[in-house]
């Protein structure tokens, strides 16, 4: 495993806002994983460079984390230095519906209602641990939701839009606590960073771009960021 500093970027915003542009600039050696064509089009018409895409985009979020585990054993990912995962929002929505047909049904012949977020929770966790530990810069982008309320009445701020209200506010904060101070606990070697494309300046995409790799805290549109340790502080 590198000892490099490694960022978990999550970069949301409403529709043709430059997100996909503007990771792309920020890691154009990335190995991207979404719709190729559209990728290599941004990146060709937009900054003037072709990009590493695969060739099969994962369809579902079983099947990203089946990729990126490959990827992560295989020493494909460190030769690329960063991943950059487009159009998330769109996998996390079909995926959904793949786990709602195939929902079982309880004692009353329905389908489980809840079968779906339950799936949802499972793999987004497993593609949180995968993200800790690959060693290489991560970055998604998002669709924006914007705030409302849960199923308990309960404000809920805006962020990623994925399915489960709950996960809106839990995806950016997958990283721990940094480590305090003197502590015994490893040194923090990874940090994550949401950004949420909508409040940069105009004309100001590139700079929130730039934003995204410091591992503190910044004015304008980069959240509270938090580091990683290596390895369990017990």
């Amino acid at each position: 495993m590198s000892d490099n500093p490694t960022v978990m970027v999550t970069v949301y915003g409403k529709p043709k806002k430059k997100k996909t542009s503007d990771v792309l600039a920020a890691f154009p050696t990335a190995l991207c994983i979404g719709v190729p064509s559209a990728i290599t089009l941004v990146a060709q018409n937009e900054l003037g460079f072709t990009p590493a895409v695969h060739p099969e985009p994962p369809q579902t979020l079983p099947e990203l984390v089946t990729l990126l585990d490959y990827v992560s054993r295989t020493g494909m990912a460190k030769q690329y230095g960063a991943i950059v995962i487009d159009d998330a929002s769109h996998i996390c929505d079909r995926s959904m519906m793949v786990w709602n047909e195939e929902a079982p049904a309880g004692k009353s012949g329905k389908k489980d209602k809840f079968y779906a977020f339950q799936q949802l929770n499972k793999y987004l966790l497993m593609l949180s641990g995968l993200a800790r530990h690959m060693g290489v810069h991560l970055a998604f982008t998002f669709h924006e939701r914007m705030p409302g309320t849960n199923a308990d009445g309960f404000f809920c701020p805006g962020g990623p839009n994925v399915p489960s209200r709950n996960q809106v506010e839990t995806l950016p904060s997958w990283c721990p606590a940094p480590t305090p101070t003197g502590s015994s606990a490893p040194a923090a070697r990874t940090c994550r960073a949401a950004i949420r494309w909508r409040r940069c300046r105009p004309g100001a995409t590139s700079t929130c771009a730039r934003w995204s790799t410091r591992p503190t805290p910044t004015r304008g549109s980069l959240a509270c960021t938090s580091a990683i340790p290596r390895t369990p502080s017990g």
